[in-house]
């Protein structure tokens, strides 16, 4: 009988993961560290448990977002238990962006980590000419991923590597050498595609 090491229940790690369904669902899915949690309820000086988890997501479709441009977003509180959502109602064709994060007693939102960007596919066949998938860059014209500003003494997991590409630590040289070529510092995604 071979003995399998059971998988663990948390690996410790800030993530949150955003990944297209289909042309109208958003899954989302989080981890949220232990020191994490502490920071936050030393902050708010209650329980982790006590506070509410909340889902923010952010159309940033055709937006170099900076944390304040979205085109719109709506708040989901999930049950303090969960760790995967479902987001229903999404815009087909349209780019999404999802914090996690809690509320202050104002309701004021707190983001605590940031995930990926994520473009939804159309729910129609592209019209004569027009590209079949969207080329939009992951990162921010100058080369950085957009971070959720947080409060006082939490800080995020993602470090500076050079040539300005931010990422994270489990991502390698070699990621982050092809996000240089598909996304080449302050040009615009169009300028990917030469004029003909």
């Amino acid at each position: 009988m071979i003995n399998v090491p059971e998988l663990p229940e948390r690996y410790e790690k800030d993530l949150l993961q955003l990944m297209a369904r289909d042309a109208h669902t958003l899954y989302v899915y989080w981890e949220i560290s232990n020191r994490r949690r502490w920071l936050a309820a030393q902050h708010f000086q209650t329980d982790w448990h006590n506070l509410p988890k909340v889902l923010r997501v952010y159309d940033v479709t055709n937006v170099y977002f900076n944390g304040n441009n979205a085109n719109g977003y709506f708040d989901i509180e999930t049950t303090p238990e969960s760790c995967s959502w479902y987001i229903n109602g999404a815009g087909a064709g349209a780019t999404y962006m999802v914090d996690f994060g809690t509320y202050t007693w104002n309701r004021q939102f707190v983001p605590l980590v940031r995930s990926n960007f994520v473009a939804l596919p159309r729910a129609t066949a592209p019209a004569y000419g027009e590209p079949v998938v969207a080329a939009w860059p992951t990162v921010h014209p100058y080369g950085q991923r957009v971070l959720p500003h947080l409060f006082e003494n939490i800080q995020t997991l993602a470090q500076i590597k050079k040539g300005g590409i931010r990422h994270d630590d489990e991502q390698n040289t070699a990621e982050a050498d092809l996000q240089r070529v598909y996304h080449p510092g302050a040009t615009h995604a169009s300028a990917l595609h030469s004029p003909s």
